[in-house]
């Protein structure tokens, strides 16, 4: 698919400086609760970008084509409601400019009011897939096609510690169905590995608000991973909000490939929010 038919694909869309896009959630992209899945949401929003950029004039062919590529450092997301299975969304994304090496992005996702559900921030740069070198985004980006005015959610490019002692771990060898067209595991898995080394109690008791997660190395098909997850706060009891810590271990390499930190707050069964 070429850039000019990627652009193409999206369906109601608006392009400019500032890209908007209806998308009404699907069946597929739901979970047990009949709420958006993060997995899904990870692909929604990785989906905007390269939209975007492309619209832009940089988008992955192109790149592909230098042996270059655009590569996610650093994603924080705010969920303040999850959409439901059905509802039109509006999800938009923007450049608010670069800071130092990186090309920052800003995300949000609201409803048919206009009310944001989901805000959030990356930081990305692009690397020469050759020499494994970072190229200057300005070399890509143009100053005139930035919104520095607005932005979605506040952060900053320093990365997560890693922790290396977890009360949870899971062990994990990457198939070749995870690997995306850059060739390496797709940046959402890495967060569904965190996710899914957390006890079951967590996802059905509590609801995930927060994500902060940060990569520093590729991984491929065949490739053994550990995931390392610690709980680094719980207040209100348990209840009111937990706060984890997770770690991605490639095995045969001291330092993590991925860090993650994730909050989690306490939920109301809807039988007795219906008086059930």
């Amino acid at each position: 698919m070429t850039d000019r038919t990627l652009t193409a694909a999206a369906g109601e869309t608006k392009q400019g400086n500032l890209l908007e896009t209806d998308h009404c959630i699907r069946f597929s992209e739901t979970a047990l609760n009949k709420k958006l899945k993060i997995s899904a949401l990870f692909n929604l929003l990785q989906d905007a970008a390269a939209q975007h950029i492309s619209f832009q004039g940089y988008g992955l062919e192109r790149l592909h084509k230098r042996k270059q590529a655009w590569v996610l450092l650093k994603m924080c997301l705010e969920i303040k409601e999850y959409p439901r299975f059905g509802e039109v969304v509006t999800i938009a994304t923007w450049q608010p400019g670069i800071e130092k090496f990186y090309a920052l992005r800003d995300y949000t996702i609201s409803d048919y009011t206009g009310v944001d559900k989901i805000v959030g921030t990356s930081y990305w740069i692009a690397l020469d897939t050759e020499r494994m070198r970072m190229v200057r985004p300005e070399n890509y980006l143009a100053e005139k096609n930035f919104i520095p005015d607005r932005r979605a959610l506040l952060s900053n490019p320093e990365r997560l510690k890693p922790i290396r002692k977890g009360s949870y771990s899971i062990e994990h060898q990457v198939r070749y169905n995870e690997i995306d067209m850059n060739g390496h595991l797709n940046n959402a898995r890495y967060l569904e590995l965190c996710l899914r080394s957390l006890p079951a109690v967590i996802g059905l008791e509590f609801e995930l608000k927060g994500i902060e997660i940060c990569y520093a190395y590729q991984t491929g098909v065949g490739d053994s991973l550990k995931v390392i997850t610690n709980e680094e706060r719980e207040t209100d009891g348990g209840r009111g909000g937990r706060v984890f810590r997770h770690s991605v271990f490639l095995d045969g390499r001291e330092d993590p490939v991925c860090n993650a930190r994730t909050v989690w707050q306490g939920v109301i069964p809807e039988s007795l929010l219906s008086g059930g």
